[in-house]
């Protein structure tokens, strides 16, 4: 089975698809276009009250673009989950290789998680990083969130109490401008 595997991005405060994970999306497209891929999975939570899944907000977005069948993971919320379930979502299926559309800013991380978290996928992995449009404090997180992954890959500690500040905080944000 050759599967392709897009990872998601939290959607902007107007509820639409991220820059981000747009260009993901439309390398996904033209990677379908190309290669003929047995699946595509979207993955990506809800990670904001009252949104639609990543996955959903993706699915939407190729819709009507594309003819590979759609699997969609959406539960995580981490790029870890991400791995994670989808993993969980595909072990029974045989899988000769899979290619992984990241952004350009995680493709180092996800790399490294692939192959500590799902090693037999990534002997037959391909990762690509479609453009971003992160800024510098973005990407200096990124590169923190690389480095901690060496210390607490499973983001059983930190991760988990700064997930939910973000997004408690990001939602406190939203919830003003409402005023």
């Amino acid at each position: 089975m050759r599967i392709l595997i897009v990872h998601g991005e939290r959607p902007s405060s107007d509820k639409e698809l991220h820059p981000a994970f747009e260009e993901r999306l439309k390398l996904a497209a033209l990677m379908c276009q190309k290669n003929n891929y047995d699946l595509l999975v979207i993955t990506g939570g809800k990670t904001k009250k009252k949104f639609q899944s990543e996955a959903e907000i993706g699915r939407r977005f190729l819709e009507g673009k594309i003819h590979t069948p759609f699997l969609l993971e959406g539960r995580a919320v981490t790029s870890v989950e991400n791995i994670n379930f989808t993993k969980k979502l595909l072990q029974r299926q045989k899988i000769d290789s899979v290619d992984i559309i990241t952004s350009q800013t995680r493709i180092f991380r996800l790399k490294y998680l692939y192959k500590k978290l799902w090693p037999e996928i990534y002997a037959v992995a391909n990762l690509y990083g479609a453009k971003d449009f992160y800024s510098p404090f973005f990407v200096m997180g990124e590169l923190i969130y690389y480095l901690y992954t060496h210390v607490d890959i499973q983001e059983k500690y930190l991760a988990r109490i700064a997930k939910r500040f973000f997004r408690n905080h990001q939602e406190n944000l939203e919830l003003a401008k409402s005023f």
